[in-house]
């Protein structure tokens, strides 16, 4: 089993707004800003609950930056804490 550096909570773009990169290049921003002088892999990168259409971004964006054809996204269960109840 693979473990994750960074896990994307929520990545949400409005419907006139997709298909143009957006949510690629927030998570590009994530995985070369999270750590100084280190790019996170893809492969490292986890996703929390996600939509239907938040897997399908999911493969589609590590599919697009792995070599691997099988393609496995690591997903993770975010509990709320009480905050934003």
């Amino acid at each position: 089993s693979r473990k994750a550096m960074v896990g994307i909570h929520q990545i949400w773009v409005h419907r006139t707004c997709r298909r143009m990169s957006i949510a690629t290049q927030l998570v590009d921003a994530v995985r070369t800003k999270f750590i100084f002088g280190l790019v996170v892999p893809t492969r490292m990168v986890a996703f929390s609950s996600p939509t239907e259409l938040g897997a399908a971004f999911a493969r589609n964006y590590i599919s697009e930056n792995t070599d691997e054809e099988d393609v496995n996204v690591l997903v993770y269960d975010c509990i709320q804490s009480s905050f934003y109840r």
